[in-house]
């Protein structure tokens, strides 16, 4: 399995503001050449950074598999043509970053970003602690009030924006000695997005992880190989891709222990 690649064709609007790329909107042609009529939001990291991408890629392999919702994704090619247009504006002029491909999802029309005057009581409590455990799953830092990485369209809700993630290099059992979700997930920006109110509802005994258990025991964390080999072959290191499918391979085999990891960072 590996992702799409398509190619862009042109800069529709540039600099939407936030992440460390000031992602950009783009047209895009498909595999064959045929002009697409959906716009992509891609993520053109610049060369030290190159490393996001592949954050990007494995935590959005993961939400598809959790069954999380998430604009399409796929990977965008951008020429050098394109990037010297780019190095024009502004913004942009001193980015070191060279054409190849990058990250990109599919730009969902309408959707608006998360406030917190939109209250959480609207949307199942299973989906919101789905996303919960993703995010500790995969050690998710930047989902947070002040920067929520979640988008929300005809009363869904879609996650966005990963590179805060998958910085993943030692066992499972390793993170848990070393209390390593106090101190990033809990702890980092005042904590998660979602964090207050599953406190909330888990004193009501209303928080159950059921589905993501069942999912994460149908998860086949090899699946990730094929996605590091795609990005090994448009000149990207995959990361450390052995240990995170060793971690995936630790958590998956002591389920007991992450729910009892996530019941102590909800009390």
């Amino acid at each position: 399995m590996t992702l799409p690649v398509l190619k862009a064709v042109a800069f529709v609007k540039l600099d939407l503001g936030g992440g460390s790329c000031q992602p950009c909107i783009v047209s895009v042609t498909d595999e064959n050449g045929n002009y697409l009529k959906d716009f992509y939001v891609i993520k053109i990291f610049q060369d030290h950074r190159r490393s996001h991408t592949c954050k990007e890629v494995y935590a959005s392999v993961l939400a598809q598999h959790f069954d999380l919702k998430m604009p399409e994704h796929v990977l965008v090619e951008v020429s050098n043509t394109l990037i010297c247009e780019l190095k024009k504006e502004e913004k942009y002029k001193n980015w070191n970053v060279t054409e190849g491909v990058f990250f990109a999802s599919k730009y969902l029309e309408g959707a608006k970003s998360f406030t917190d005057t939109i209250s959480l009581k609207q949307y199942d409590y299973w989906e919101i602690g789905n996303i919960f455990a993703f995010d500790v799953l995969i050690m998710n830092l930047d989902r947070q009030r002040e920067n929520p990485n979640v988008i929300l369209k005809n009363d869904n809700i879609y996650i966005i924006d990963h590179e805060s993630s998958m910085n993943i290099s030692k066992p499972f059992d390793v993170y848990l000695t070393q209390n390593h979700w106090d101190y990033t997930i809990n702890a980092n920006k005042g904590g998660h997005l979602f964090g207050q109110h599953l406190r909330e509802l888990v004193k009501k005994d209303r928080v159950t992880f059921d589905e993501f258990i069942e999912n994460l025991r149908k998860l086949k964390p090899d699946l990730l190989y094929s996605f590091a080999a795609q990005l090994a072959e448009n000149d990207y290191e995959p990361l450390d891709i052995q240990n995170i499918v060793s971690y995936l391979t630790d958590v998956k085999r002591n389920e007991s222990q992450f729910l009892q990891l996530l019941d102590k960072l909800l009390h």
